[in-house]
């Protein structure tokens, strides 16, 4: 095992600050239990940490909203330079305890470097905070631990299932069955652990339910399965523990009770006021008593240190909801305000970042960044949004109802003068809405039809691009390649909506034709693999539906041409014409 030694000034600030709360780790307290790492992080990897953290934060937010007719806001602040924490000051809350596991001997795996993290503990302590306001905070019972299962009666079933503070703070890879969510993996709060080089963070919450504690104060992270060296047998042979490898700040103590009934509780405003008042007040949180989360993260990658980074990330992940007007995003650094990202302010704030210093391709398997767009491209994508929410009726128009899902003939039921007129609409560049109402079959249930809305207009090349989304969210590995149109794909608040959220994935990057509760053998959805496609293609086959009036026009010079040799040049081979048709 490897040791570990703090300096004398770094062993009386831990003195000093005993009850503040410890890092512990869960014993194995079963010898053939079978050992996992967590793989959280993978589907994360794709989108890189700024699209990571910027897309999962508000969804979270947002799920929590609490006056519906007022819009979530979230206040991102980042804390560096000359007010970093000191480590004589940051060991009160990544102390001696979270040190002695991050040396536990443990090997780096794919998701997680330890010699990042040990190195970074010891540096002075930059951070990040994310709070939320008009939300609900993290609400619920703080000492239920099981999962729901259909044994349970059905008050304590809703219970759990409504519990946001076990979903959030207990619940790895799992989430309530709750369908009117953005979420829907429980892999999602991951990227707050991600976005730090310590791979931690802590959160404080004021609960606006009549909870008793009205506060709460916990932190998580994870780490590797581990082993650290415990007492000695009575032949002097050492044992070792073996720890899980989730972490949790709470008001534990380490040793026997991490074993048997290990059950961490948070820091609470009744047992523990002086620390949640010392919490908000060291990371100069804004929030003071409304209700909502707050969420620190140690030591941020390098990355989202960058106000003009999250804002654009922000931007291009939630665009359709800051245009409806239901999400508020601040950003401040060293308390300077530096974007105000609203309805009212959309169009100036994108004016104002600079989008050239998005790389083309991130992610860990180089695809196109969402935030890779020109400003131009920005304001004609709000445009199609400004036409959805106040549209020119004779714009508009219906697809037949696709009972199979198919984009065969989709405007069957207009005249041919009609589809005429549908066509010159698009050629002379008007923008015009199409809904498309793909029956949708769960499995076991009715057939109910879908909707679908497609925004479109037609465009120069150098303008083209696509953006997909649903609820509100930007769906970022949608297709985007289409040349000649700008296209807004929409759906919300329909059972295709409920579908879509199923072919996501838990980084909601993509709609997956293949994805495991899309399929058939999922049991969800009986034509759920037709109508993923459907949705994918939309832009493309509409596309191709609108200029069908161009095939079998006459064109004033040939399709094709060949050169018949002049007198004075050589003859070349015999010209080869196989159909001269």
């Amino acid at each position: 095992m490897i040791g570990f030694f703090l300096p004398l000034p770094l062993v009386i600030a831990v003195l000093l600050c005993t009850g503040i709360g410890k890092w512990t780790f869960g014993l194995s307290t079963q010898p053939g239990m079978k050992k996992a790492n967590s793989q959280s992080a993978l589907e994360f990897l794709r989108i890189g940490i700024i699209h990571a953290l910027t897309g999962e934060s508000p969804q979270n937010t947002m799920d929590a909203r609490d006056d519906k007719s007022e819009p979530s806001r979230i206040e991102l602040g980042i804390w560096n330079g000359k007010h970093s924490l000191p480590r004589s000051e940051s060991i009160r809350y990544f102390g001696e305890e979270l040190v002695k596991h991050l040396n536990s001997g443990m090997q780096d795996g794919d998701e997680i470097s330890l010699s990042e993290r040990r190195k970074a503990i010891e540096e002075e302590m930059s951070w990040l905070t994310i709070e939320d306001f008009n939300a609900v905070g993290l609400e619920g019972e703080i000492d239920q631990f099981d999962l729901p299962n259909t044994g349970m009666v059905k008050t304590l079933l809703n219970k759990i299932r409504k519990n946001r503070f076990f979903w959030f703070t207990r619940a790895q890879n799992a989430t309530t069955e709750d369908q009117d969510r953005r979420g829907s993996w429980g892999e999602g709060k991951f990227t707050l652990e991600a976005a730090s080089r310590i791979g931690a963070q802590i959160s404080w919450s004021i609960r606006k339910s009549s909870s008793n504690p009205e506060q709460v104060l916990m932190g998580q992270t994870t780490l590797r399965w581990h082993n650290l060296r415990g007492g000695t047998d009575k032949h002097g042979n050492v044992e070792w523990l073996t720890y899980s490898p989730f972490g949790v700040f709470s008001t534990t103590e380490p040793g026997k009770d991490e074993g048997h009934g290990y059950a961490p509780l948070p820091l609470t405003e009744k047992d523990n006021p002086d620390v949640l008042i010392d919490f908000r007040k060291t990371f100069n949180m804004r929030r003071k008593d409304e209700p909502g989360l707050s969420i620190m993260i140690p030591h941020p990658k390098e990355e989202l240190m960058d106000a003009d980074s999250l804002a654009r990330g922000i931007i291009s992940r939630w665009l359709p909801a800051i245009h409806e007007g239901i999400l508020e995003v601040n950003i401040r650094h060293n308390g300077f305000k530096k974007h105000m990202i609203n309805k009212d302010e959309l169009r100036d704030t994108i004016s104002k970042l600079n989008w050239t210093d998005e790389l083309e391709k991130i992610g860990s398997k180089n695809e196109l960044n969402p935030a890779y767009r020109t400003t131009e491209q920005w304001n004609m994508l709000l445009d199609l949004m400004d036409f959805a929410e106040n549209p020119v009726e004779e714009n508009c128009f219906d697809c037949r109802r696709q009972d199979k899902a198919s984009w065969v003939d989709p405007f069957r039921d207009y005249s041919e003068d009609k589809k005429e007129e549908i066509r010159a609409k698009f050629e002379s560049g008007e923008t015009i809405r199409i809904i498309a109402r793909p029956v949708v079959k769960p499995a076991g249930k009715p057939a109910e039809e879908g909707r679908l809305e497609i925004i479109l207009a037609k465009c120069d090349a150098s303008m083209s691009t696509q953006l997909f989304s649903r609820d509100r969210m930007v769906i970022p590995f949608a297709p985007r390649g289409i040349q000649g149109v700008i296209a807004f794909v929409h759906c919300k608040e329909n059972i295709l909506e409920k579908l879509l959220r199923h072919a996501e994935g838990p980084a909601h990057l993509e709609w997956s034709s293949g994805a495991h509760r899309i399929v058939k053998k999922g049991n969800h959805w009986e034509n759920g693999n037709a109508v993923v496609k459907f949705a994918n293609r939309s832009v493309e086959m509409l596309l191709s539906e609108l200029k069908k009036s161009e095939v079998g026009k006459s064109h004033p010079l040939p399709l094709f041409e060949f050169k018949i040799p002049g007198p004075s040049t050589p003859a070349p081979d015999p010209v080869q014409v196989p159909d001269p048709d």
